[in-house]
């Protein structure tokens, strides 16, 4: 057990580190248009899923259907949003804008899955909130319209989560991965 909670803690960090790498590159890539930057990011990961799922056996064409291909579209609106937003804006702000989706999940949770919202999740809420308006620096001096953009991939990601949280009940991860 104790070395399962070592491995996650790895993993988590490993993810957060290829996150930044990714949002990094994205930044420093000037000349290529948006979405030239998501297709080669999207190909990568595609054969690479392919295979796993090719070796496994695993059906590909999953059982909640509408539910993969939903959570496919607004992933795509997600990632074109923050790779936009990552081209025009801050690296910092955009990382921040995009990372209040959680926020967001709560609400979604709440309304569409039925999940109950606890007061310490709203406290939870409240000082992420704070936290990241400190970060960003809200004010109209400072404002781009690129922080707009990264908050509907904000949107955009929190409603994919809320739909991946419905799908997983159906669907191996990496079929939902494939649909990504």
């Amino acid at each position: 057990m104790k070395q399962d909670k070592k491995k996650a803690a790895l993993l988590m960090i490993t993810a957060a580190f290829c996150y930044a790498l990714v949002a990094a590159i994205v930044k420093s890539i000037d000349g290529i248009p948006v979405f030239e930057k998501l297709f080669f990011r999207t190909a990568f990961g595609t054969v690479f899923i392919v295979a796993v799922v090719a070796k496994n056996r695993i059906p590909w064409k999953g059982n909640n259907r509408i539910g993969l291909v939903a959570r496919g579209v607004t992933g795509f609106f997600a990632a074109v949003l923050y790779y936009l937003a990552l081209t025009e804006a801050p690296i910092a702000d955009t990382v921040t804008i995009t990372n209040t989706y959680p926020f967001l999940v709560l609400l979604l949770s709440a309304f569409f899955l039925k999940e109950r919202i606890r007061s310490y999740h709203l406290v939870a809420l409240a000082l992420s909130f704070a936290g990241a308006l400190l970060i960003i620096r809200p004010g109209f001096d400072d404002l781009n319209p690129y922080h707009l953009v990264a908050l509907g991939g904000s949107v955009f990601l929190a409603i994919t989560y809320t739909i991946l949280k419905h799908v997983r009940e159906t669907d191996s991860a990496e079929v939902l991965i494939l649909y990504y």
